[in-house]
């Protein structure tokens, strides 16, 4: 029995440490537990430390006349901090002061927490489009061991960035989700994805230069379920077709254009145009995304990255051994996110805000490169022996396996997976 055109294919039969209950959710939990602990001990010199520098006026806790003000006025009452229009900012210093009081290290442990969940949630979310879980986590630890993450998560005050990263992620996550259902469930993925925008938004405006990439998310699904330049073109005619596609987009380039409107009629002193600083900012920027396990030379990890990826391409030209839409989602995902996080903020905030993010997907890219390169280059000749990364990727385990791909059908993202259950009767 055929399964009609417009009817989604069934999921997988359900193997041995695969099936969706069991070992699945307990794998993943258990790197969300990971990241969590990885975190803590990271962050641990300075969970003891006192308030710092903004902390000592900026976490208390505000009154309602106050709170209600930075919603059309300064975030800051005191007018001591840079300008801006970040309600959400100033909500959640209240809120951990009332939680919290005059103790620092709470706080500090939810913004380990918030980074943790973030990354958890970029890994199920680049798994569901080719990406090992055991990659992105291992990624995730690279960033949040890092230096800026620790700065982050030790000045409380600026513990907002690992709010607003979580909020992204909860968005690209919901994005992704969107992009394999239809129907009442994918509205209300849309929507969610939407209400995580503004609440990065309205914690720093910075968040603005990712509205491009989160845009094209839902496409992606899509996208790496073609094969043809017409099935290319099939894709875009649907995208066209898709009214709450463009429900989803025109939302956020809605909110970010009101944002900016307020910002300029509500705190005229928060509008920044680009500078003649510009270029010194990009390198200064570049450099703050490079720096991982104590190497702070930009030089060396863009050098790193150019050699694994010719790597993988010159592999994937010889060998048949890499994926070819692994090799696309980490120049569309990763270079992507990297480019708009650092190049666009440096060059129109002239800050180095939303640092972690940016080098979260930098080391998605050096990781999956690394991955796709060792589980590529055939094993030494003499006895027949694999990689451990090939006997990785060879034995089906749930954290070397990216997630189910999604079939190229009629419609934008109905597909579940692309294989499906035998229908012999």
């Amino acid at each position: 029995m055929d399964l009609g055109a417009d009817q989604a294919p069934a999921l997988p039969e359900a193997t041995e440490g695969t099936r969706p209950g069991g070992l699945r959710v307990a794998g993943a939990a258990a790197l969300l537990g990971l990241l969590l602990v990885v975190g803590l001990l990271a962050a641990a010199p300075g969970m003891g430390n006192g308030w710092f520098w903004d902390d000592l006026h900026m976490v208390r806790e505000y009154s309602a006349a106050e709170l209600a003000g930075t919603w059309h006025g300064a975030y800051d009452p005191d007018r001591i901090e840079t300008a801006g229009l970040r309600p959400l900012q100033t909500l959640s210093d209240h809120v951990k002061a009332v939680l919290f009081g005059e103790t620092a290290w709470p706080s500090r442990v939810l913004a380990v927490v918030c980074y943790a969940l973030g990354f958890w949630l970029f890994a199920l979310a680049f798994r569901r489009i080719g990406v090992p879980l055991l990659v992105s986590v291992a990624a995730g630890l690279l960033t949040i061991t890092a230096k800026y993450a620790a700065y982050t998560v030790t000045w409380v005050s600026d513990s907002y960035h690992a709010q607003q990263f979580l909020a992204i992620a909860v968005m690209f996550f919901a994005a992704i989700e969107a992009g394999r259902v239809r129907g009442r469930r994918r509205s209300l993925l849309l929507a969610a994805a939407v209400a995580a925008f503004a609440v990065a938004l309205l914690l720093k405006e910075s968040v603005v230069e990712f509205v491009p990439a989160l845009i094209v998310a839902p496409l992606v699904i899509d996208a790496f379920a073609t094969r043809s330049r017409n099935e290319l073109r099939a894709l875009g005619r649907r995208c066209l077709a898709d009214r709450g596609l463009w429900v989803y987009a025109g939302s956020l380039v809605a909110l970010s254009i009101g944002d900016v409107i307020a910002r300029r009629l509500f705190v005229p002193s928060a509008y920044t145009r680009p500078g003649l600083d510009a270029p010194r900012a990009v390198f200064r920027q570049l450099r703050q995304v490079t720096h991982f396990a104590g190497v702070d030379r930009p030089v060396f990890w863009v050098g790193v990255a150019v050699v694994v990826i010719a790597g993988v391409v010159i592999v994937r030209r010889t060998r048949q051994g890499v994926d070819e839409a692994r090799t696309q989602l980490l120049a569309m995902v990763a270079l992507l996110a990297l480019l708009a996080s650092s190049l666009v903020t440096a060059t129109f905030y002239a800050r180095s805000d939303l640092t972690t993010m940016p080098q979260f997907f930098y080391a998605c890219v050096l990781v999956f490169a690394v991955w796709s390169l060792a589980t590529a280059i055939p094993a030494a000749p003499g006895p027949r022996r694999s990689s451990p990364s090939q006997r990785c990727a060879a034995s089906g385990r749930w954290w070397c396996r990216p997630g189910p791909a999604p079939t190229s059908s009629g419609r934008w993202g109905p597909g579940r997976c692309t294989r499906s259950r035998s229908t012999t009767t």
